[in-house]
């Protein structure tokens, strides 16, 4: 997701992850457990972890590669904490401020009924970023 080596100004955005920004992509990741969810959002992560804001508060130590999954209405179904998923929607790269002053950087935009893929090995990790096969992309 960002380029490497980091240089002296912080990470930054690959080409790849640029390139993929508009376009209708599949993510696998672990939903991030949370004391205190949104109702519109929850985070995918490479590895499987949980928050804890009543402690941390804004302090949070989410990998860089975690992505913020944007549900297409709020409230909706949203996956177990912990679990390995994979998720198809529109990638958004840039700086965005959310309702509740959060920052994030890289968002999937889930259409409306979106299928959760839960039946993907549990040993496998990270956060994969791949264009759809409508979109062009090999299997």
């Amino acid at each position: 997701m960002h380029a490497r080596p980091v240089g002296s100004r912080g990470l930054r955005p690959s080409e790849r992850l640029l390139r993929a920004d508009g376009q209708t992509v599949r993510l696998f990741g672990y939903v991030v457990g949370q004391q205190e969810p949104a109702s519109d959002r929850f985070y995918l992560s490479p590895v499987p972890l949980v928050m804890s804001e009543h402690a941390d508060g804004e302090a949070d130590d989410l990998p860089p590669a975690t992505v913020v999954v944007l549900l297409s209405t709020a409230g909706s179904a949203r996956p177990m904490p912990g679990r390995r998923i994979g998720l198809v929607g529109t990638l958004q790269v840039g700086r965005f401020e959310h309702a509740d002053g959060r920052i994030s950087w890289v968002r999937l935009q889930l259409p409306p009924a979106a299928p959760v893929d839960s039946s993907l090995p549990a040993a496998a990790s990270g956060t994969a970023v791949s264009r759809s096969r409508s979109q062009g992309a090999a299997p």
